[in-house]
């Protein structure tokens, strides 16, 4: 999973993201080399950006990240590649964004803390200092250097 907020004063819309891993393999003729796997998510695209999305990859057999460990992702310096691509209606253009991760901010055992509430008056807010909050997702594999396989 990976979460972003829209800090915009504006609501965007036709938002688009994708999620890469870049991977080390060995070629049919034995080379290594770093190719670029896309991470099929659950889903891509929003109509309406307001205030968070969080973006999820289920690692099953078909999944580049199947069977890696944490040590595994490490040692092949495997790297996510974030890019996010959206309107933003209030200055009438396009708005892009890219990010990378590296194998040691992959974080097993943790899912993202709340970021959107209701206030009493009833009214929507989401708390972008929690953006990258995470809390234990009680699975007990925090710390752990699990396989990742798929989730049934």
């Amino acid at each position: 999973m990976l979460r972003i907020g829209n800090g915009r004063m504006s609501m965007l819309t036709d938002l688009r993201v994708k999620v890469s891993a870049l991977i080390r393999e060995s070629s049919a003729e034995g080379f290594n080399i770093r190719r670029v796997n896309d991470l099929a998510l659950m889903r891509s695209s929003v109509p309406m950006f307001a205030f968070t999305m969080t973006m999820m990859h289920c690692i099953d057999e078909d999944s580049p990240l199947y069977g890696h460990t944490a040590q595994s992702l490490l040692d092949g310096d495997v790297r996510l590649f974030l890019s996010v691509e959206a309107r933003d209606p209030a200055i009438s253009a396009t708005v892009h964004d890219i990010r990378d991760y590296k194998a040691h901010q992959v974080r097993f055992g943790m899912k993202y803390a709340d970021t959107v509430m209701v206030v009493d008056d009833g009214r929507t807010l989401a708390d972008l200092t929690r953006i990258s909050l995470l809390e234990p997702d009680g699975t007990d594999m925090a710390g752990e250097m699990p396989e990742l396989r798929a989730v049934r």
